[in-house]
């Protein structure tokens, strides 16, 4: 797994230059909107994202092929992209957070480092169920097939919940207000909840990402 990590971090930075114009354009929006909620989402998505990328370059050109020829095993191959996919979040969230706090300082306004914490670690955890969604569709799909079918997947799942909220409406259930409660709740416990949720998620999905990948032929 560490040479798999070496070489994915590796093809990060080979994109350096392409990343930096990312890290501009966040300052930017921060300085001309000053919102930084927005930046440590838009960083963490960003960041999550190229663990899909990094997918798509090891197929492309007979890749797997190659790649497994090599002593690497499949369920490994899978584990590396969830623990690089952790390292990102992480990485995205310190800087996000970093970058946010200091062009606040440099604006000389007062940010809520606490409140920039807990913001980025929730942005980190929603896109972490992201790419607990879109790992194993790559694998099984590929590059091409596997945009449709993510497209299909995010229908289907704002069709469930719109089917959700209709059926709680007519069961009297009161969406909004158990919505308002879960937003009252301490940050904290918010934060470990959301957290135990994704990591549950994050290994289900790793177990049928194994199996895909297992199945595959190359």
């Amino acid at each position: 797994m560490k040479g798999l990590l070496i070489k994915d971090f590796r093809l990060l930075a080979c994109q350096k230059a392409y990343y930096m114009v990312i890290l501009l354009v966040a300052m930017a929006l921060l300085i001309t909107q000053g919102n930084s909620e927005f930046v440590v989402g838009y960083l963490s998505f960003l960041c999550t994202m190229f663990v899909i990328n990094s997918i798509s370059y090891d197929e492309a050109d007979n890749g797997y092929a190659f790649l497994f020829c090599m002593p690497v095993d499949r369920k490994s191959y899978v584990r590396e992209k969830y623990v690089f996919s952790l390292c990102l979040g992480a990485a995205s969230w310190l800087l996000a957070v970093g970058v946010s706090a200091a062009v606040s300082m440099a604006l000389s306004q007062n940010p809520d480092l606490k409140e920039l914490l807990v913001i980025g670690a929730l942005c980190v955890l929603i896109f972490q169920v992201f790419a607990a969604m879109v790992i194993p569709i790559q694998l099984k799909f590929g590059n091409e097939k596997g945009r449709i079918a993510m497209i299909m997947v995010w229908f289907g799942a704002f069709g469930l919940l719109f089917l959700g909220f209709k059926a709680a409406e007519s069961l009297n259930i009161d969406v909004t207000g158990i919505l308002n409660r879960l937003l009252e709740t301490e940050q904290q416990t918010m934060l470990l909840g959301t957290a135990l949720v994704v990591a549950v998620l994050m290994l289900v999905s790793m177990k049928i990402a194994e199996r895909i990948i297992v199945k595959r032929e190359f």
